[in-house]
């Protein structure tokens, strides 16, 4: 039975964290499963701020059991969760390291957008804190967009057994 530190189910329009300075989270140590946890019907939620995976200051191991951020199965591929994790600006950015799987796993959901996190990285991100498989691992997940070519949508991916990995069917600009 896995629990999270963050669950949602069927909660659409949910800010976990937020872009303004202080509006984050520590969201680690989750001996049960994810840090957070995005599923059902949860459209349009919205991940910034974070640490995951870290303790407070963003440099030390704290991982999560499993995955720093799952967002998984959508009830209806038709309505996909469009979740949005990290932004352009540096309050958006998750730290999102240490976990015991994945960075952030996406399956059979889509239209999610990452931009601006450190995964796999210290808050600096320059210092290695991976995360123990993938950065980013999307499974039959159509049309996400990892990075962009915004100011500040980059994301540093570093120190995880890969930096991102793609199976299935599924579109990423």
């Amino acid at each position: 039975n896995l629990s999270s530190n963050i669950q949602l189910g069927d909660s659409a329009d949910t800010v976990i964290g937020g872009a303004q300075p202080g509006a984050g989270n520590v969201i680690s140590a989750s001996q049960g499963g994810y840090g957070v946890y995005v599923g059902g019907d949860s459209a349009r939620t919205v991940i910034q701020g974070n640490l995951i995976g870290t303790d407070v200051s963003g440099t030390l191991d704290l991982g999560n059991r499993y995955d720093g951020i799952c967002v998984g199965y959508a009830y209806d591929t038709a309505f996909p969760s469009a979740t949005r994790i990290g932004g352009t600006s540096p309050h958006a950015r998750n730290i999102i390291s240490g976990n015991g799987r994945y960075g952030i796993l996406i399956s059979s959901n889509g239209g999610n957008v990452i931009q601006g996190n450190y995964i796999g990285t210290d808050v600096t991100g320059s210092k290695p804190l991976g995360n123990a498989v993938h950065g980013i691992y999307l499974a039959d997940s159509p049309d996400n967009r990892i990075g962009g070519g915004e100011p500040g949508s980059r994301n540093i991916i570093s120190a995880n057994h890969a930096g991102v990995v793609i199976e299935g069917a599924q579109s990423t600009g």
